[in-house]
Formats: C-alpha cells, sequence, structure tokens
C-alpha cells in the first residue's frame, strides 16, 4: 500500500519536487498500481486513509542507483549518490512528502585506535554473520556493520578474570557506546538535518500551537495557499526544539526557499511563533515507524536524539499493511456493538502474563534478578528448563503478555508447526541477544522471529537488535517490568468512558463462561473488543512503548544497550482484563 503516497501527493501538492516524489513511488510501485483502475485510485486513497490508525506514522525508504540517476538529472545542484524518502501521515492531518540527499558519513579513525589491540585472541572463536547481503548504506556509512560485528566480539569476549582484562573489556565497550552515539548524531545531523522534526509525534494538550496557528491564518494574504500546507507547518513549528536552533537554520539557509515558497513569511513570524511554543510541545502521542527493508535491517532510528531527549514512544513496523491487521481485529464488532469505538488500538494487561526464563540453565544471575519478582505479581511460567512445545504455544494463545529472557529469540524452543496455529498472539517481550535481529538475503523478503510473532497476531514485540550483555539489560528489563506492572496496579479509574467499557466488558464476559468456568469459543474477541474502547486520551493509560523509553536511561552504556531494545508493533494500552468471573 506504499504506493499510496504517489496518489496523494498528485491529489494534494503542486510543487515541482512532490511531482518528482510522486514519479518515483510510481516507478517504485508500478506494479502493484498495474492492477488498480485509474477511476479506482481516488477511491483507493479514501480508503487508505480512512483506515488510518490515530497515531502518526512516519514511512522512511532509502533511494539509490536507477533512482539516484533520475535525481541527480532533475536536481544537478546535488552531488548525492543515494536518497531518503520522509514521508509523514496523520488521519487528521494532509500528508507531507519529503526527499532528502544523504551524504557519506565518515568515521573518525582515532574513534576506532585501540580497539583491535584489546580485542586480538580473546574471543570464543564464533564468527559474526552479516544478517544482510548488500544496503545501500554499506557505502554511504560502513562503519555501522562494523561496529556491529565488533559488538558481537565484544560479547563474545573469554578472558581469564583479572583486574586488567576486566578494564580492557570495559575500555572497548565504552568505545563502542561512544561510536555508536557518534553514528547516530551523524545520521541526524547529516542525513535529516532540521527535518528531523518530522520523526515526531503529534504534541498532545498544546493549545498554543493551535492558536499560534490561528494568527499565522490571520497574517496571510492567501489563506488556501496556507491550509494546503498548515501540516508542515504545524510539524515544523512544533518540533523546533529552540528559537536558536531555529535561526539557526535559517540563516544557513537550510530551507528558507521551503518557507519563502510554502507560506510567504517573513523569517521574523517564524521566529515570533517558535519563541512562544518553546518548550511548549513537550508531551506527544506515540509515532509508528514504517521502515523500508533496508532501513529495517540498519540502525535504529527511534533512537535518535530528538526522540530519546524526549524519551519519545516510538514503534516500528515493516508495512502499512502489517499496521492494518494489527488494528484489524479489535473492529472487528463495532457494528454488533452499536456504538463509536474511540480507538482502534489493542490492549493487554501485563499482569496476565507467562514467562520463560533461563530455559538453558546457564543464566543464573538473570533467572535469580527476574523470578522472585514475577512469582510476586503471580505470574505463571517455567524457569530453569526447557519447556515443551505445546507449552509455549498454549502460553502465546492464552495470556495477553509472553516474556522471554534467554539466549537469541527463543524460537529453539517451539516447532514451527506449532508456532503457525498460534492466532491473536501475546504481546511478546525478547530479551535474548539479537532477538530482533531481520535477515534480509538476495531478493527474498526480510525474515526474522519478530516477523512471525506479528504474523501470528501480536499487537507488539519488544526485542533488541543486536547481541547484549549483563547486567545492562537485566537493569533495562528489571526497571521496564517494575514500572509496567507498577502502572497496571495502581492507575486510576476516573473516566466515565472507561469506566463505563469495563462494566459492559464484564457483562459480557460473564456471557462468554460456560457454568464449569470455561470460556466459550470467541469469548476472548469479545472481551479484547471491549477492552480496546478504552479511551487513549483519558490521561490514565500508558502505552507499552513509553515503559521502553524510560527504561533506556538505567542503562550504563546509553547506546550500546540502552539503544539495542526497540518496538516492533502498534501501541498498545495497558489495563486490567476482566476474565475470571465465577
Amino acid at each position: 500500500m506504499e504506493h499510496i503516497f504517489c496518489v496523494t501527493s498528485i491529489l494534494l501538492n503542486s510543487r515541482p519536487l512532490s511531482l518528482v516524489t510522486c514519479f518515483l513511488l510510481f516507478l517504485k510501485f508500478q506494479d502493484r498500481l498495474a492492477l488498480v483502475k485509474i477511476e479506482d485510485l481516488e477511491q483507493l486513497v479514501t480508503d487508505f486513509f480512512e483506515d488510518l490508525p490515530s497515531s502518526t506514522i512516519v514511512c522512511i525508504t532509502f533511494l539509490g542507483g536507477d533512482y539516484d540517476v533520475l535525481l541527480r538529472e532533475i536536481l544537478p545542484s546535488s552531488s548525492s549518490s543515494a536518497w531518503m524518502l520522509l514521508s509523514r501521515l496523520n488521519v487528521n492531518r494532509k500528508p507531507i512528502v519529503k526527499i532528502l540527499p544523504m551524504d557519506l558519513i565518515f568515521e573518525d579513525a582515532a574513534a576506532n585506535s585501540g580497539s583491535e589491540s584489546i580485542c586480538k585472541g580473546s574471543t570464543s572463536g564464533k564468527k559474526w554473520r552479516c544478517p544482510w547481503d548488500y544496503t545501500l548504506v554499506d557505502d554511504l556509512a560502513p562503519q555501522f556493520k562494523t561496529i556491529l560485528e565488533e559488538i558481537y566480539q565484544s560479547s563474545a569476549v573469554i578472558l581469564p578474570d583479572s583486574v586488567e582484562n576486566r578494564r580492557l573489556w570495559w575500555s572497548r565497550r565504552k568505545n563502542l557506546d561512544d561510536r555508536l552515539n557518534k553514528f547516530l548524531s551523524c545520521i541526524e545531523e547529516t542525513w535529516l538535518g532540521p527535518w528531523n522534526c518530522m520523526l515526531l509525534g503529534e504534541p498532545i494538550d498544546c493549545n498554543d500551537l493551535d492558536s499560534v496557528l490561528l494568527k499565522l491564518r490571520s497574517d496571510m494574504k492567501c489563506k488556501s495557499e496556507f491550509d494546503a500546507k498548515e501540516s508542515l507547518l504545524r510539524v515544523f513549528l512544533g518540533g523546533t526544539r529552540s528559537v536558536s536552533e531555529l535561526q539557526a537554520f535559517l540563516n544557513n539557509r537550510y530551507f528558507v526557499r521551503e518557507i519563502d515558497e510554502l507560506f510567504g513569511l517573513p523569517h521574523q513570524l517564524i521566529l515570533e511563533a517558535a519563541s512562544t511554543l518553546e518548550n511548549n510541545c513537550i508531551k506527544r502521542e506515540p509515532l509508528i515507524m514504517v521502515l523500508d527493508t533496508e532501513v529495517q535491517v540498519y540502525a535504529p532510528m527511534g533512537n535518535l536524539a530528538a526522540l530519546r531527549e524526549q524519551n519519545h514512544e516510538v514503534y516500528r513496523m515493516p508495512s502499512f499493511g502489517s499496521i492494518f491487521s494489527a488494528v484489524k481485529v479489535n473492529c472487528c464488532l463495532k457494528e454488533q456493538i452499536g456504538r463509536i469505538v474511540p480507538t482502534t488500538f489493542p490492549s493487554i494487561d501485563p499482569l496476565d502474563a507467562f514467562y520463560l526464563l533461563n530455559p538453558s540453565c546457564d543464566l543464573k544471575e538473570a533467572q535469580k534478578e527476574f523470578e522472585v519478582g514475577f512469582k510476586n505479581h503471580n505470574l505463571k511460567g517455567i524457569a530453569g528448563k526447557v519447556p515443551k512445545a505445546e507449552e509455549l504455544a498454549s502460553a502465546l494463545k492464552d495470556h495477553d503478555l509472553f516474556i522471554y529472557i534467554g539466549h537469541g529469540n527463543g524460537m529453539q524452543y517451539i516447532l514451527w508447526y506449532e508456532f503457525e496455529r498460534v492466532e491473536n498472539c501475546a504481546a511478546t517481550v525478547l530479551m535474548g541477544c539479537s532477538s530482533g535481529c531481520i535477515s534480509y538475503k538476495g531478493c527474498y523478503n526480510p525474515d526474522g522471529a519478530v516477523i512471525s510473532y506479528l504474523l501470528a497476531g501480536s499487537p507488539v514485540v519488544i526485542t533488541n537488535l543486536w547481541d547484549v550483555t549483563s547486567p545492562d539489560i537485566d537493569r533495562f528489563g528489571k526497571l521496564m517490568f517494575t514500572a509496567m506492572f507498577k502502572e497496571r496496579s495502581t492507575s486510576s479509574g476516573n473516566c466515565t468512558l472507561c469506566n463505563s467499557v469495563v462494566e459492559e466488558s464484564e457483562i459480557m464476559n460473564k456471557r462468554c463462561y460456560k457454568r464449569n468456568g470455561k470460556k466459550v469459543l470467541g469469548g476472548r474477541k469479545l472481551e479484547e473488543t471491549f477492552t480496546n474502547r478504552l479511551n487513549l486520551n483519558c490521561g490514565h493509560r500508558q502505552m507499552i512503548g513509553s515503559f521502553i523509553s524510560k527504561a533506556r536511561d538505567v542503562c550504563a552504556l546509553k547506546f550500546l544497550i540502552g539503544a539495542a531494545p526497540v518496538c516492533y508493533g502498534v501501541p498498545t494500552v495497558l489495563c486490567q482484563s476482566y476474565r475470571d468471573f465465577s
């Protein structure tokens, strides 16, 4: 469905660069467009936007090869060899599409000095296997692949325990942490620049933004032009971190042409508007990133400074279709219920969880760290032994949350045909090394455990992009689970809408149980439909992704460990389930 941008841009944009974008997208998705009649395109656009969830979606695509040749002919002033197609969609706003040049990112040679001598002869002998054959970014920023390989080597290090060896190990890890931090900063500064504001979710309770836009509207001589570009101006003003930053952008002529052409406003008016909003638009709605294949296997875009500084709640998905699929089940009974559903997002009870802890029996410290807490919250699970495949299959079907703390992604403990039978899979936390790694080989589609969980119906999957080490990742997990369980236990119930849904849910759940206490077929779907009508904006129900962003700060290695966990899926609300009725 990504080709929808082509049609949308033509309908809503007339600037030359937007038409270039449309043409590129037509070329990229012409095989899909060929199946659609021209007269049906407008309806396709309408249906697409009606299906969008309430959160902002940002799509990131890397363009090279033939697209680069075409763009360099159209934009001869650019010397870039690759481009980023950045698209922002919101159900309540007009779409924004930008094409940004991607320049080479160089790593200071001094940053890697001493690394080889530290690791020489100290690894376990295992060789790192790159999960992709080749991506465009291998040419633009080859240091990322090198960093990933060194992360693997340093986590697999085997050295005699001594003060000197511990010093060397920590020195190497901190060096990698600094390099990863600088690399992410270079991505933001070199590839995004001031347009990093497009990666921010919509501001919450920022009434000043609406009043500022209203004032600018009155200052415009041509209000129709303002209407057409209000979405971009809203993102621009709502995402600027400071007036001084904005002034620097204008002075450096980063996007003076954009301001002049789109709005016809004096720069002083823009600065005055930004001054009014400075430090005002801080709390934001969750953001969903739709990442092209090459971006999925690449850097953690949700860990850029603009997002981390605000503890921004970020989810990632491989396609728009995967988003629609994730929320579809939550809307299936709208007509039967006979009332408007305030949100299409799923909800889970984190205390209705099943854990698989240290099945390999060689992570004793991790087992000690988590098992007591899980038992104190009356979670069901297995610790210190290999489970039966059917036990895991049942856990994924019968619980709201599945927690795996062990090596890798845990797929070695469940047979593929058992996993394929799972429907409406539980939300999942995979805390193992590289549990979120996605393989991309040749012309085949990306593959990985996280894709399998999403296909099985899991609304959200928390996972690690690369190898992680204790005790840092244990601290991260413990803080995340503690905050999650506390939120579930202490959240207030002051929302009238939520309480009315709860009462109705209790009545319907009682009808979904047999006299012996077993649920009839379809009972869970009814229950999910009601809990998913809880009001996301009532202010007392947090979403699961918010706990990831907050837990990153507890890590000693803020980027090497703190940036590894990511959240695949859609915003998922924490709530209390209503299952134990007599």
